[in-house]
């Protein structure tokens, strides 16, 4: 399951994946109202923490993203190369929108540099190859590193495709 949550001074909402833990049904004549328990996925642990101190006030204001993120689970196989490379590199799509995507890859590329990411439509046949600048790079936790992709389009075509995309992937989520 997928859920967006916005806590106070947050304009924008927090996507994060989990699954129902507990549900209580309302009691009119007891004043009590229903309620709905929800088990975090342990990917998105930072996510939650940040949630947390949101809502406990030791975060103030946050910078907002232009493009509202969808997490991706099961995470998605995914190649991606360097632009002037052709050998390609496997990684798993953690998270994805319009604006850019998180990888989890076992040897990240370089912050700074131009990639293609290949991405299998669920349902597609061919995949659809997307130019992507490196954002960021986190390091290592277990085997794998976190990765921020920023997409860079030539064309309005992309944009479109990726939109799609994400769309087909809320569909499956759900």
């Amino acid at each position: 399951m997928v859920v967006a949550i916005r806590v106070g001074a947050l304009r924008e909402w927090v996507v994060l994946r989990g699954s129902v833990a507990w549900r209580r049904a309302g009691r009119h004549r007891e004043k009590l109202r229903a309620g709905l328990g929800i088990e975090f996925h342990p990917g998105d642990t930072a996510k939650r923490d940040f949630l947390l101190s949101i809502s406990r006030g030791r975060v103030l204001a946050a910078v907002p993203r232009r493009h509202q993120r969808l997490p991706v689970q099961p995470s998605i196989e995914v190649a991606w190369r360097n632009s002037f490379e052709t050998v390609h590199h496997r990684s798993r799509l953690l998270d994805i929108g319009p604006g850019g995507a998180r990888l989890s890859a076992d040897s990240p590329p370089i912050a700074g540099t131009d990639v293609v990411i290949d991405l299998l439509l669920p349902g597609a046949q061919s995949s659809l190859p997307v130019a992507a600048r490196v954002a960021w790079v986190k390091p290592p936790e277990a085997n794998a590193t976190e990765v921020g992709m920023a997409f860079r389009w030539r064309d309005a075509g992309g944009a479109r495709r990726l939109r799609e995309l994400c769309r087909r992937l809320t569909e499956n989520s759900v």
